[in-house]
């Protein structure tokens, strides 16, 4: 039975000597796999996430998987082809996840993810408005976080004034 996606052969020999005696083998079936698999993460997405991430989830699609096996920002470690996984661990910052499959021929899969996981309040430094008095209602503003992805909102006593500034200024 061929698949989709593979090249089926049947071959035999036919042996005949010089006297006309004729032998023949039975058939064989060979398979030629010409496709490589395919794995993709589904979860996480490349996105930030305000929580811990414990796990992932991933599809397939072949018909022979062979090995499966997957880095969450340690060493490769090999699982059965199907399985999500549970009990990850992400760390505060930048993560790359991988996941990789291959076939019974050796043809292999990768999919990579790359996400954010920011659980660390913003360091906010207000160098100015000081504490004193200005003249009539301007003063400076010069307002800093430490993260990079921080958006800065300064508002007024009176609540009228909203400025948003751009990530970390």
């Amino acid at each position: 039975v061929c698949l989709v996606c593979w090249v089926c052969l049947v071959v035999w020999w036919r042996i005949v000597d010089t006297v006309g005696n004729l032998f023949t083998t039975e058939s064989a079936f060979i398979t030629y796999d010409i496709t490589e698999p395919e794995g993709s993460i589904t979860y996480p997405l490349s996105i930030t996430y305000g929580y811990q991430i414990t796990a992932m989830n991933f599809t397939i699609v072949e018909t022979n998987p062979h090995n499966c096996w997957y880095n969450a920002g340690g060493s490769n470690t090999s699982i059965p082809c199907g399985d999500n996984l549970t009990g990850l661990s992400s760390s505060e910052g930048n993560n790359t996840w991988s996941f990789w499959i291959n076939d019974s021929v050796g043809y292999i899969n990768e999919s990579v993810v790359n996400f954010i996981h920011d659980t660390t309040s913003p360091v906010i430094t207000i160098n100015s408005p000081t504490t004193m008095v200005y003249p009539a209602s301007e003063f400076p503003v010069n307002i800093s976080t430490d993260d990079p992805s921080a958006y800065i909102w300064f508002s007024s006593s009176n609540g009228t004034t909203t400025q948003p500034n751009t990530p970390n200024t």
